[in-house]
């Protein structure tokens, strides 16, 4: 899938625009590609944005940011876009939601103000906007695996765009793994 198009379908997941349109760099190293080229700018951005053919990919250090009131921590090479969700379709886009095409992240979301990470496998947050902190990697945009600790209080609420029963949320305690590819979820370890 070439960078451009899916972007432009990680956009196209927001039912509305009432989320923010910015994320600011707190730490790290944050480059935006160039969507002609697939190529790093050579400045490192100090503001992200949630445009279509807006990704970025994290520096050799890694990188941070605050998109509203989560924290996106991303490991050395990571390659994300912002994006927006939403908990009804009523009640519109306006959490933010990172999707992840390769590499690492953590999210740390405060109580009351959810952040998803998402790519092509499906999405992920805390469940019942718990506060909470999880982290999610991808092997490419088909493939997507997100873990909190067991011992942490919440669940992690996944939508899986893969395996039995897609688009239907399933809550787990410890881990997701998603295939979009073959097809495949995994929940807690146990095959769906």
């Amino acid at each position: 899938m070439s960078l451009a198009l899916a972007a432009a379908s990680v956009l196209a997941l927001a039912p509305g625009n009432a989320c923010a349109q910015t994320a600011v760099v707190t730490d790290g190293h944050i480059h935006r590609i160039d969507p002609q080229t697939d190529a790093l700018m050579p400045a490192p951005v100090k503001t992200l944005k949630r445009r279509v053919l807006h990704a970025y990919r994290a520096g050799e250090d890694g990188g941070t940011f605050r998109f509203q009131d989560v924290r996106y921590e991303l490991e050395p090479g990571t390659m994300v876009v912002l994006g927006c969700y939403g908990e009804s379709k009523a009640a519109g886009a306006r959490w933010p939601r990172v999707a992840v095409f390769e590499g690492g992240l953590r999210v740390t979301s405060e109580q009351g103000a959810p952040g998803a990470v998402s790519n092509g496998a499906g999405m992920a947050h805390a469940m019942s906007r718990a506060a909470m902190t999880f982290t999610a990697t991808a092997d490419g945009y088909h493939g997507l695996r997100v873990q909190k600790s067991r011992s942490a209080p919440g669940k992690l609420q996944v939508t899986p765009y893969a395996g039995p029963r897609k688009g239907t949320c399933r809550y787990v305690t410890g881990s997701a793994s998603l295939d979009a590819e073959e097809d495949r979820a995994l929940y807690d370890g146990r095959r769906d």
